[in-house]
């Protein structure tokens, strides 16, 4: 399915069964079973950059923050390690009570 605001518009929402892209021109949001989610175009996360999480579990040192340079006497890694323990036990908390009620 395509949806358009006009027939010659260049903006666009097309859904398929394996994968949906919204674009206006040349940026768009793609997301496919196959291959993933891409984004094209200028990219604007207000943020800090402590708070973005790259595979749900690792985070920028917040070390990097305070321009302390990293050297082979006093490595400073520039990603941490933060596991989502307390998301983690609010959900065991949840299946526990679902489990329950069985």
């Amino acid at each position: 399915m395509v949806i358009k605001d006009k027939i010659s518009g260049v903006t666009r929402i097309t859904l398929d069964n394996e994968d949906a892209i919204l674009s206006a021109g040349p940026n768009s949001f793609t997301s496919t079973i196959s291959t993933g989610n891409f984004i094209n175009g200028a990219v604007s996360f207000s943020s800090s950059f402590t708070k973005i999480k790259f595979g749900g579990i690792f985070r920028f040192n917040s070390l990097l923050a305070n321009t302390i340079p990293s050297t082979v006497i006093t490595p400073i890694p520039a990603l941490e390690l933060d596991l989502p323990m307390k998301e983690a036990a609010s959900l065991l908390s949840v299946a526990t009570l679902v489990l329950s009620t069985l």
